[in-house]
């Protein structure tokens, strides 16, 4: 755990133990977080949910005060998002507050506890700002977490209708590729060619992969891969 320390981001942070749980909590501050020591299926589960949709943020604040940071969940289900805060109490013993965006139908979940988001930066791997590039953290590039890893992915950013079937498009072709080919080895779950072109988004003509579950293959998928989103019909 030492690693989440870093000394640009926060000032430091007292450790204790209770009942084989591993306590943390920044200095000043009145929150005890749990600091998971393994990935777990609710972990996995919830990276996913962060690499899919979520944002983590840095804000400087001047010289002589430490960063603002934030971790943001947009969904347009408010149930949702309500579960998934629910997964944060879960993991980490605190969650985050869910508020209406005003400019739009959605909902946000917002985090601002530094030990979690720095546990997503430090020991998942995640980074924070623009997502340049995505990639599989390699802790659940397993059998066993894998399939959480892709609920949380596909439960935020991907696609499904009875016409078209589960689909997820993006810009990071490496990415999309690399969850057909461990979909295909972990579950026996095969894919249509990836595309790789000029779609129409709602921003305009963009450049973009697109990676879509073979028809024959949905009902494996929703099988095995354990949804929690209403959109893949009623698991919440």
């Amino acid at each position: 755990m030492k690693n989440l320390f870093d000394n640009r981001l926060v000032s430091d942070f007292r450790t204790s133990k209770n009942n084989g749980k591993i306590l943390m909590w920044a200095k000043r501050s009145k929150y005890k977080i749990i600091m998971p020591t393994e990935v777990n299926e609710k972990l996995a589960y919830i990276t996913g949910v962060i690499v899919g949709d979520g944002n983590i943020t840095i804000t400087e604040r001047g010289i002589t005060k430490y960063p603002r940071m934030t971790l943001i969940i947009f969904n347009a289900s408010k149930s949702y998002l309500e579960f998934l805060n629910k997964e944060f109490y879960g993991v980490f013993g605190i969650g985050g507050k869910i508020m209406k965006k005003l400019d739009k139908e959605c909902y946000k979940l917002t985090i601002t506890k530094k030990l979690i988001i720095l546990y997503f930066l430090k020991i998942m791997g995640l980074t924070a700002g623009k997502k340049k590039v995505l990639k599989i953290p390699e802790a659940v590039k397993n059998k066993r977490l894998f399939k959480f890893f892709i609920a949380g992915l596909y439960d935020t950013d991907g696609y499904f209708s009875q016409t078209f079937g589960i689909m997820m498009s993006g810009s990071n072709y490496n990415f999309l590729k690399e969850i057909t080919l461990l979909l295909e080895r972990y579950y026996n779950i095969s894919s249509r060619k990836l595309y790789f072109g000029n779609l129409i988004t709602k921003t305009g003509l963009k450049t973009r992969a697109q990676t879509q579950i073979r028809a024959r293959d949905v009902e494996k998928f929703i099988e095995i891969i354990p949804l929690k989103h209403s959109k893949y019909g009623p698991v919440v």
